[in-house]
C-alpha cells in the first residue's frame, strides 16, 4: 500500500469515526443522557501532550462539536 493510499484509507477512518461519533452523542443528548454543553466542555479539555497529531486532532474535536451544536439548533427548530 502507498502512502497516499495509506492517508486515503487514514482519512476515511477518522471521517467515519466522527460521523458515528455525532449520531452516538446526538441519541445520548436526546435520550436524556449527557448534556452538550457537558460534552463540550469535556472535549475542549482533551489534551495529547507531547504529540505532533494534538493540533490536528483539537481542530477535529472542535469541528465535530460545532456540527452536533448545528444538529442541536435544527432539531430545537423542528420542535
Amino acid at each position: 500500500m502507498t502512502t497516499d493510499e495509506r492517508l486515503l484509507k487514514l482519512e476515511g477512518q477518522v471521517q467515519a469515526l466522527a460521523q458515528a461519533w455525532l449520531h452516538l452523542a446526538s441519541a445520548s443528548e436526546t435520550g436524556g443522557g449527557h448534556g452538550l454543553n457537558g460534552l463540550s466542555n469535556a472535549l475542549s479539555k482533551q489534551r495529547w501532550p507531547d504529540t505532533a497529531f494534538e493540533p490536528y486532532a483539537q481542530a477535529m474535536l472542535s469541528g465535530l462539536v460545532e456540527q452536533l451544536e448545528l444538529a442541536q439548533r435544527h432539531r430545537s427548530l423542528e420542535h
